[in-house]
């Protein structure tokens, strides 16, 4: 009876716990002239982590300036941003942009 009791007393407690997620890694790949995915939804904490898969070079730069990468030259290379604050983040690659390469990064609040 006891072990019951302490068994549904745990199983209370740990429903009510606090959920705890772990940050997350995104990839946006950079092909040809786009963002795949064009858009995406993560997490506070997570990181978004765009790699070129061309043979041209890109760059990443956020409208809000919250971000703005070097130049990602060669196929393989990478810029990784790690998101702190919930919104919206726009961006472009700024040599292609009038060629329509450009993302947004929704960052949301972690919830339960």
């Amino acid at each position: 009876m006891k072990m019951v009791f302490f068994a549904m007393v745990i199983t209370a407690l740990t429903s009510f716990a606090p959920f705890s997620k772990k940050p997350m890694l995104h990839l946006v790949k950079m092909k040809g002239m786009d963002f795949i995915p064009k858009e995406l939804n993560v997490q506070i904490g997570d990181t978004v982590r765009w790699v070129n898969e061309s043979d041209t070079w890109h760059n990443v730069i956020a409208i809000n300036k919250a971000f703005k990468s070097d130049n990602i030259e060669k196929k393989g290379d990478t810029f990784e941003f790690v998101f702190s604050k919930p919104g919206e983040y726009k961006y472009y690659c700024k040599p292609h942009r009038m060629m329509g390469m450009k993302g947004t990064v929704f960052v949301s609040t972690q919830t339960p």
